[in-house]
């Protein structure tokens, strides 16, 4: 028999359509410029403000028309290349940050919702903001947070398509469902490669950290991993291949199945991976891996404080009069939750230790503004649940 690639049927489990909360593409941009560039202070400047440029300051216009102001504690090393930097960071981003601004939405609340809970982040110095429902699983509003897209789709399978049943006993099913809820991302009981996409990341890589890329093209890249939190395994899937990485969750067995059935001569994970060819290309590329996996830290982040704050006792007692202030403080996680209205919480999500004064202070002034947003908005039904249906995956968002 003629050896060839693997080729295995994809069954995400969810049964319905989860909408993404958008993450803002000018705060992505700023927040990948500052990093970058190692910058005291990064801003679009106002309308109507002299732009100042100087051995601390770079000015540099974007693509929309707005001016870009970068502010050092002092001057770089070498200005020359800075601007070069900066200017290579403005034209990888250039698709985002010129297009046109979208119509007026139906629901301007939970944009000024987001716009509140966006400037809140800045000032408090976190990762994100979020706000819960202690009565149903509702995330009613968020700075950042974004879901996976999962469409129903009832069409036949390719004729190419191999399918392998029965991976995994149901108790490991259940963990595998129990951890994708968790992570919110897609679980994989079985996975459909695109056979093409196995050319475009390292086979060594893939051994390393226990991944299968499953499809790839456009910008994006759809990548199954025994461990999804693995962020330096996103990391170098996008400084290898120059694509946005969405992992999803699959059984570790049934990965090594897939990487033993492409070992060998005949394997296209063999096939040498696209190399950036100049400077600017692999610059891009690394701003682009470090923003990719900054967004999936934050991502995991933000489920697990989701969880810690459904786990504590106030919760229960909150449509009872109760009330919930209490902070997590951990190394390299840390949490600052507040409720209001009886039923919400505001929760504040930071990378590690933090200046709680600040972050307190700043949830007290940006609170009342909040509230009256998160009152105004439309009843919304909770996410679906994670079910047995069939469902294969919409592309990437572009």
């Amino acid at each position: 028999m003629k050896r060839s690639t693997l080729t295995v049927l994809v069954t995400p489990s969810f049964s319905g359509t989860i909408t993404p909360v958008s993450v803002p593409p000018i705060l992505e941009f700023l927040e990948v410029v500052k990093k970058s560039l190692g910058a005291k202070d990064v801003r679009i400047i106002d309308e109507g403000e002299t732009p100042s440029p100087s051995e601390q300051v770079l000015v540099c216009e974007l693509p929309a028309g707005q001016l870009l102001s970068v502010s050092f504690e002092d001057p770089p090393a070498n200005g020359d290349s800075a601007r070069r930097r900066l200017e290579m960071l403005v034209r990888a981003f250039a698709s985002t940050l010129g297009s046109t601004p979208e119509a007026p939405s139906s629901t301007p609340k939970g944009r000024a919702l987001q716009g509140e809970l966006s400037a809140l982040v800045e000032r408090a110095a976190a990762l994100d903001a979020v706000i819960l429902d202690a009565n149903s699983p509702v995330v009613w509003g968020s700075a950042f947070l974004e879901l996976p897209e999962i469409l129903l789709d009832e069409s036949r399978a390719p004729d190419n398509v191999i399918r392998i049943d029965r991976q995994s006993a149901a108790a490991k099913r259940d963990e595998l469902l129990e951890r994708a809820r968790e992570l919110a991302v897609r679980p994989c009981e079985a996975l459909a490669i695109d056979p093409r996409a196995m050319t475009l990341v390292p086979h060594e890589l893939c051994e390393r950290h226990r991944v299968i890329p499953l499809f790839g093209g456009g910008s994006g890249l759809l990548l199954a991993m025994a461990d999804p939190t693995d962020l330096s395994a996103i990391h170098e899937t996008v400084l290898a291949t120059g694509l946005e990485v969405e992992p999803c969750i699959a059984h570790e067995r049934l990965i090594g199945f897939v990487l033993a059935w492409n070992r060998g001569p005949e394997s296209r994970a063999n096939v040498e991976p696209r190399r950036a060819d100049n400077e600017e290309e692999r610059f891009a590329r690394e701003a682009l891996a470090q923003r990719v996996r900054d967004r999936w830290m934050r991502h995991f982040a933000v489920r697990r404080a989701i969880q810690e704050v459904r786990a504590m006792s106030e919760m229960a007692t909150l449509h009872r009069g109760g009330h919930l202030n209490r902070s997590i403080i951990e190394p390299e996680f840390a949490v600052v939750a507040r409720s209001f209205a009886a039923i919400y919480v505001l929760v504040l999500v930071f990378r590690g230790p933090f200046d709680e004064l600040r972050a307190k202070h700043a949830v007290s002034q940006a609170l009342p503004g909040i509230e009256s947003l998160v009152l105004a908005l439309p009843p919304r039904d909770p996410p679906p649940s994670i079910a047995g249906a069939r469902a294969m995956r919409k592309p990437l968002r572009r």
